[in-house]
């Protein structure tokens, strides 16, 4: 994929992620986890945090930092990374409010005919799992390695 993203720093085992959102206004501390779920574990959500200063996480804060492209180039990058290392699991993706959600639904839109050789995406509206199609609402996504 040709997406621009952040230079990011990985742990060993790839659950982890840190990078900078940089504007000309400030500089926001970003990490990524990937955390199996307990009743399944070859299926990992996915937590994109802003760190503060003291390393304290959160996940609601809307940085408004004007690289959101770039930001979730940077997650893709991630997921890709992830997968590499773990070609079996799924990542489990959701917003923590209705407007992320979107934001993740968008950007697979836009992105998936560049992906679509590499893995495949999922939407999930309620329990019911289908092929990713663009337009359509979806609670949560499911991506794996093809």
């Amino acid at each position: 994929m040709d997406l621009e993203f952040y230079p990011l720093t990985a742990r060993e085992n790839r659950l982890l992620f840190e990078f900078e959102s940089i504007s000309e206004q400030k500089r926001i501390s970003k990490r990524v986890t990937f955390a199996a779920l307990p009743d399944s574990p070859s299926v990992f959500n996915l937590a994109l945090m802003d760190l503060d200063q003291y390393g304290a996480t959160t996940d609601v804060t809307v940085s408004n930092n004007s690289d959101m492209p770039k930001v979730m180039a940077t997650v893709i990058q991630c997921v890709f990374l992830f997968l590499e290392k773990y070609p079996s699991a799924t990542v489990y993706i959701t917003g923590n409010s209705p407007a992320r959600t979107r934001l993740y639904r968008a950007t697979i839109s836009r992105e998936i005919s560049k992906a679509k050789n590499f893995i495949e995406i999922y939407g999930m509206d309620g329990w019911q799992i289908e092929p990713f199609r663009s337009g359509k609402h979806y609670d949560a996504f499911l991506i794996r390695r093809l």
